[in-house]
């Protein structure tokens, strides 16, 4: 016997088949576990219409935003160096 008689609802459909072994047997069954699901994680995303980017604008955006980093980091070392 495999389980208990409180068992029996568990494991079901138990089969002893023989094998090309004298001493040996495969013994098959169903087991009614309940299966524990992964999680499932959704994300947020946000996508952009390359095409309707205005590139002479970004372009200046850009210009401006390295020119503002650039004077930041030569303040800073001069300050480091005074």
């Amino acid at each position: 016997m495999v389980t208990t008689s409180d068992d029996a609802s568990t494991l079901t459909q138990v089969a002893v088949h023989p094998t090309c072994f004298i001493d040996h047997r495969l013994v098959t069954s169903r087991l009614h576990v309940p299966r524990h699901m992964p999680s499932i994680k959704s994300y947020h995303y946000q996508c952009r219409y390359m095409r309707r980017v205005d590139l002479r604008a970004f372009q200046d955006d850009v210009d401006d935003y390295v020119n503002l980093y650039s004077s930041e980091m030569q303040r800073l070392l001069d300050a480091m160096l005074h």
